[in-house]
């Protein structure tokens, strides 16, 4: 199922409130990468979070690191 840019940004922001900052990093971590080159700008932008950070956030979940609950 695809999602068009305003319904992802919308999960992004109904998310934002109820995670963390790992919960976030690891979410859109997990997003950015299944959605092939050019997934980090978007999903940064939509998140609403820094490229360096997300990038990190692929890192921890490729790294098989779990955010804490």
């Amino acid at each position: 199922m695809q999602l068009s840019a305003s319904a992802q940004a919308e999960v992004f922001s109904a998310l934002r409130p109820l995670l963390d900052e790992g919960q976030r990093r690891a979410l859109a971590g997990e997003v950015a990468p299944a959605l092939g080159r050019g997934g980090i700008a978007q999903v940064a932008e939509l998140a609403g979070m820094g490229r360096k950070t997300l990038s990190a956030g692929v890192a921890e979940v490729g790294a098989g690191v779990k955010p804490s609950s």
